[in-house]
């Protein structure tokens, strides 16, 4: 009787299925509850536990569950700055004016010269780096002020040439027109050294001083025109004297031009040297 009540607690088929706890019959609720569908048709079930989701709810690789969320690799990202606003608080911090301690007193000087002369006083204490850094800087200062000085000379060249041309083209044709803002002549450029000199424009004055010169132009004019007729002439007894005349009154001629266009040089030629006097001719 005692083994049958024992037989009937354990829940005993008669099978050799117990289905105790420690039996080896059918698994617990728990266990059918945590085993997913077997996988490609295998008899042992997909287990889903820690690091092993159920496969209708996996991420699939490439899925992109918040479309509107903080970009990959933008965490802590500086935001970025415009060249152009970047140059300009460059600029701008360059040409604050700060006050340092120099040995004649305070000095307010503009941030960059501050920087040049802490780099310069470096180096002259011996400083290797400094030195190097400051060759550099003086290295790259001459070059940028050849090529600066290179570039103005090439203008002003240009600049005096086309003047020129066009001057003497309106000259030889009679023409007028408008003035250069200065004129050729009025601009000195010393090939041996480069320099650049610009003489002062004639004032108004100088230029009413001038008047007497616009009747003598009228008749030295008149007078090529002779001569140039004298020299045409196959019988002309004294062709010699002739051809200086010319040359002598067309210099004049265009020296009173290139006053009356601005040449602060012509016009002091013709003040200082040439005095038209009716009476004596």
């Amino acid at each position: 009787m005692s083994s049958s009540k024992d037989d009937h607690d354990h829940g005993d088929d008669g099978q050799g299925h117990g289905g105790g706890p420690f039996g080896e019959g059918q698994p617990e609720q728990g266990d059918a509850k945590n085993r997913g569908p077997c996988e490609n048709g295998d008899d042992h079930p997909y287990e889903v536990g820690y690091r092993r989701p159920p496969k209708h709810s996996r991420v699939v690789k490439g899925q992109v569950l918040n479309s509107k969320g903080r970009p990959k690799g933008s965490k802590n990202k500086p935001k970025e700055t415009p060249d152009s606003d970047l140059r300009s608080m460059i600029l701008r911090d360059a040409q604050r004016m700060i006050t340092i301690n120099d040995a004649s007193g305070p000095l307010t000087i503009t941030a960059a010269e501050a920087v040049r002369r802490a780099q310069f006083v470096s180096s002259m204490k011996g400083s290797v780096r400094g030195q190097r850094d400051f060759l550099d800087l003086l290295r790259m200062a001459e070059d940028a002020e050849k090529r600066e000085r290179e570039m103005v000379i090439t203008a002003t060249i240009d600049y005096k040439m086309k003047w020129e041309e066009e001057l003497a083209r309106r000259r030889k044709l009679r023409l007028k027109g408008a003035e250069p803002l200065i004129h050729p002549d009025n601009i000195m450029l010393n090939g041996e050294t480069g320099e650049i000199a610009f003489l002062d424009p004639i004032t108004n004055e100088e230029k009413a001083a001038l008047a007497p010169w616009k009747e003598r132009r009228a008749q030295l004019q008149k007078e090529l025109d002779d001569l140039r007729t004298q020299r045409n002439d196959p019988n002309c007894p004294n062709r010699d004297e002739v051809l200086k005349e010319i040359e002598t009154t067309t210099t004049v001629l265009t020296i009173i031009a290139k006053a009356f266009e601005g040449s602060r040089q012509a016009a002091e030629i013709l003040n200082d040297t040439i005095v038209p006097d009716e009476e004596e001719e």
